[in-house]
């Protein structure tokens, strides 16, 4: 199970929010940087990891791009909406969706009983305060990985989740995320 884990949040490039090379940089045209705002530096570490090769952000020689790259191109895009969000329209350019959300924790835990989802679930937890990647989900609990250290997964109950989101590729959003 830990080596599932370690393989699916590699596959993201997750990066600390706060690491030095990008604690500090603007979001956007916000007046926050990356590390201040947890709610939209979480929810850019997780898109940034999923399109941390496409080859619209990163050079050509690079092997993934980091958060600076990202940011950069969703800020000359249009790619965030204010200071809390991001602007999905945008970030569809890149092969990224965001399907169905809810707040319904029962509906949340059905989808843990989905066996081949073709999407990824991320959830805002933490009183509201920042987005996870799920890297386990049971009916009664699920494992949270976010950005706020490199590595930091949670064991939340259900009921801490405040919102969770499918967010898929191209091929998931066919399948009606």
């Amino acid at each position: 199970l830990v080596l599932l884990a370690t393989l699916i949040v590699a596959s993201y490039q997750l990066d600390n929010m706060c690491s030095k090379r990008w604690a500090y940089t603007q979001i956007g045209n916000t007046n926050t940087t990356i590390c201040e705002n947890y709610l939209l530096g979480s929810l850019l570490a997780i898109v940034g990891g999923k399109v941390s090769r496409n080859p619209l952000i990163c050079p050509k020689d690079a092997k993934f791009c980091d958060l600076n790259s990202v940011n950069e191109w969703l800020t000359k895009n249009n790619g965030y909406d204010g200071a809390n969000g991001l602007n999905w329209k945008v970030i569809e350019k890149l092969g990224l969706y965001l399907g169905e959300c809810t707040t319904d924790q029962r509906k949340m835990s059905k989808w843990s009983e989905q066996k081949d989802m073709g999407f990824d679930l991320i959830v805002n937890i933490l009183n509201g305060n920042i987005w996870g990647l799920v890297v386990f989900m049971f009916p009664d609990y699920v494992s949270v990985y976010h950005g706020r250290s490199h590595d930091i997964m949670q064991k939340l109950d259900w009921s801490e989740v405040g919102k969770a989101c499918k967010l898929g590729n191209e091929r998931s959003r066919a399948k009606k995320l």
